[in-house]
């Protein structure tokens, strides 16, 4: 029995694979924009701090917070291109079917493992911070919630990009051995 590609689940994985692309895409551009924001503030904090002698509070809060947004924009789309989780290192000694199960099967599952409790907990941390009314403790005090709600969201992101390649990887792969069977 030969299964559709464009309507049945692997049709529904291509969509939603295509949208996890663009939106991992917008948001690695927003990383990229947000480190040449760190480079210029950081930059200009330094010109303040060690040549007017004047330091600028609001520069190590506007870096440290742009880094935060650096690492956690870039997450899910840098795994989209699948350049975050593999085994590069000692990968090229093994044969080509146990690396292609280390990095569809295996690096997945352990994302996973690492990406589910680490959105759950930090979900917590985020609805605290929101009810508690949390802010910083620094020269500015600045809400923390709208720092750490983007955790659990683009953590969750990078959670549904593994998902998707993992189930991708799968379904390819016994459509493959359907075929080949048949």
């Amino acid at each position: 029995m030969k299964r559709d590609t464009t309507t049945g689940p692997n049709g529904f994985g291509q969509l939603l694979t295509s949208y996890l692309e663009r939106i991992t895409q917008v948001l690695l551009q927003c990383s990229g924009v947000l480190i040449v924001l760190m480079a210029l503030v950081y930059t200009y904090g330094s010109l303040r701090r060690y040549i007017f002698l004047s330091p600028d509070d609001y520069a190590y809060l506007v870096v440290a917070a742009s880094m935060l947004g650096c690492v956690v924009f870039s997450l899910a789309g840098v795994q989209t291109l699948r350049k975050q989780i593999t085994v590069d290192f000692v990968g090229q000694y093994f044969p080509k079917a146990l690396r292609e199960i280390i990095s569809n099967i295996a690096g997945p599952i352990f994302g996973l493992v690492f990406c589910i409790p680490l959105a759950y907990t930090s979900w917590n941390e985020a609805l605290y911070a929101f009810r508690s009314n949390q802010h910083t403790i620094v020269a500015v005090a600045m809400p923390t919630f709208p720092f750490k709600i983007l955790v659990p969201i683009l953590v969750g992101l990078l959670t549904l990009v593994l998902i998707a390649q993992l189930w991708l990887y799968l379904w390819n792969a016994s459509y493959i051995r359907g075929r080949h069977s048949d």
